[in-house]
């Protein structure tokens, strides 16, 4: 896995290409990521660098986690202050693991370069998708439903047998009605528009998961 993007989704929008056709793109605000911990084959078993975003300035009386004028950095454990200890005058409150061929070449300290993330490069990119709460089975997995006239069945909108006839059990995985939702996505194979370095923005085409302001992983596909 090679050292990917860490930011939040802004906005969809559209872009207009050299013939002047427009096209939609979701607009992803990137962090500056930066190395608080290197873990090498030797030490951990595998060689992997953490690197740390949503910095705080540290307490110069030497309390790590108690920033009192951010309510958010007061909550920050001490473990994860502990892992930003070699960065002066800094705190990250948010820290993600990255496998990578030879942890030696990075630093501590170090902020990341995206220079790789350039128009016409291929990405995927991973979120938590948007929670719709609890849904009926149509609308969960797509189920097209029963016969309308009243001189059918009935079934409309429900999902009919559970399966339980001859098992006389529920089997594991049985499409019901539940949470929708919510969960950890992937979008493969997604093309880099445009990237902005000086403003920290990334256009990728077409959706990603997600709601507004939501975190999003982006890595180069193949990773």
């Amino acid at each position: 896995m090679g050292v990917g993007m860490i930011g939040k989704k802004l906005a969809m929008l559209n872009v207009f290409d050299e013939a002047g056709k427009a096209e939609g793109v979701t607009l992803v605000e990137y962090f500056d990521l930066t190395v608080v911990a290197l873990k090498t084959t030797e030490k951990d078993g595998y060689e992997a660098i953490v690197v740390g975003w949503e910095s705080y300035d540290r307490d110069p009386k030497g309390g790590d986690a108690k920033l009192k004028n951010d309510a958010r950095a007061a909550r920050m454990t001490l473990p994860v202050a502990g892992k930003s200890k070699h960065i002066a005058g800094k705190l990250f409150r948010r820290l993600k693991e990255f496998r990578v061929e030879d942890a030696s070449a990075f630093e501590i300290g170090q902020v990341l370069d995206h220079a790789d993330y350039e128009a016409g490069a291929r990405i995927k990119v991973t979120s938590k998708s948007k929670g719709r709460g609890f849904a009926g089975a149509m609308k969960r997995h797509n189920f097209g439903g029963g016969e309308a006239s009243h001189g059918a069945e009935q079934i409309h909108r429900r999902p009919m047998s559970a399966g339980a006839t001859d098992a006389a059990r529920v089997f594991k995985g049985q499409k019901m009605p539940g949470r929708m939702g919510g969960k950890r996505t992937t979008n493969l194979n997604l093309e880099v528009k445009q990237l902005d370095a000086d403003r920290h923005l990334l256009a990728v085409k077409g959706s990603i998961p997600g709601p507004y302001g939501g975190t999003v992983f982006v890595n180069m596909q193949g990773n």
